[in-house]
């Protein structure tokens, strides 16, 4: 009886583990603020540094968010927004680095390698906020009563 398929469907079993941050290290970059948010366990494994220098590897597609504890021109301030999640700013770098992104991402397996987050861009998953769902909600409830007319 498991494996009946009902008439005229060819299903497959989704077999993925739903993926879930709790617990683990998260980044993301919403756009079109181009703003990078850090949850708590990422921004502690980086020792909760004040400033960051962002790096990147063009070849392999990976950025890299390094600390900083010295005052360096080309730092970038980290703010935070609650005791659970912090956000920097990184349109300039994006736009310097050629990376074009048209929509919100979040980063499938960050993590720390001699004190620098690694963040492959090869290794993302897009992101819908609450805000856009939101949006598209109103968008099609425009839609829907134009027609009604």
């Amino acid at each position: 009886m498991e494996n009946e398929q009902p008439t005229g469907f060819h299903f497959e079993e989704f077999t993925r583990i739903p993926t879930t941050t709790k617990g683990k290290l998260c980044a993301s970059i919403y756009m079109p603020a181009a703003q990078l948010y850090l949850n708590a366990m990422t921004f502690t494994a980086l020792g909760h540094p004040e400033t960051v220098i962002l790096l990147f590897d063009h070849h392999k597609q990976v950025i890299g968010v390094k600390p900083t504890y010295n005052p360096v021109p080309h730092a970038i301030r980290v703010r935070h927004m609650n005791s659970r999640e912090h956000r920097l700013t990184v349109s300039d770098f994006l736009a310097e680095c050629a990376i074009d992104l048209g929509y919100s991402i979040r980063f499938v397996e960050p993590y720390v390698d001699g004190g620098t987050l690694i963040l492959d861009l090869n290794r993302t998953m897009r992101v819908i906020g609450s805000r856009t769902i939101a949006r598209q909600r109103r968008e099609a409830d425009v839609k829907t009563t134009r027609k009604a007319y």
